[in-house]
């Protein structure tokens, strides 16, 4: 696999390549293409607010796989055409109110309660990252990782990486490269009973 590594800049094309990649690999839970496109481009707004470095991989031409980081000290991307604002205004006229409301307390609100646990250390996030179905287990997401990593090594005099993840996302990944848990947040379904659970991982870098 001739997989080429790129920084992302922000454009219109680059942000439709995203969100077609973001579709592709995520589940979003929606009945309609309009309704899980609105799903995506909120979270793509959210996921990437404070973002300020980005990475791209290209398989023979065709966009396989993204990350998303966020470094203290540096200027947003502004990846997102929409803000938060706005994104959110689109997924609520896809969706209507209650099931807008529904998947902000599912997913948003259980991991910022999560985050608001962490001590208070200068850190950088992993903010997305994305690989293809086609190319997982071919080292595509490890390399884009190493490249956010070599940013924060750089970029940092106690390089420390953060990130939020789920039960659901392939959170031995995370560990296999390294990264250690930190904190973690059982998710409980309506019942009561528990489904799974939010994570926080982190790696420390050689300088820290």
């Amino acid at each position: 696999m001739d997989v080429e590594i790129f920084r992302l800049t922000p454009s219109r094309e680059s942000e439709r390549a995203v969100l077609r990649l973001l579709l592709e690999t995520w589940n979003f839970g929606f009945e309609t293409d309009v309704e899980n496109r609105a799903a995506a481009r909120f979270y793509l707004a959210h996921a990437t607010e404070r973002s300020t470095d980005a990475f791209a991989a290209w398989d023979s031409g065709r966009f396989v796989g993204a990350a998303f980081a966020g470094i203290p000290g540096r200027a947003p991307l502004g990846f997102s055409s929409a803000s938060l604002e706005q994104a959110r205004r689109e997924f609520l006229k896809a969706v209507g109110e209650e099931r807008l409301q529904y998947w902000l307390d599912e997913w948003l609100a259980s991991s910022e309660m999560l985050l608001s646990k962490l001590p208070e250390t200068s850190a950088a996030w992993l903010d997305l990252l994305m690989a293809s179905p086609e190319s997982r287990g071919r080292g595509v997401g490890r390399r884009l990782v190493g490249c956010v990593e070599a940013v924060v090594e750089s970029a940092m005099p106690e390089p420390r990486l953060r990130l939020l993840t789920d039960t659901w996302c392939g959170w031995p990944f995370y560990e296999r490269l390294g990264f250690q848990r930190r904190l973690e947040r059982p998710f409980l379904n309506d019942d009561g009973e528990e489904e799974g659970a939010f994570f926080v991982y982190e790696k420390v870098g050689r300088s820290g």
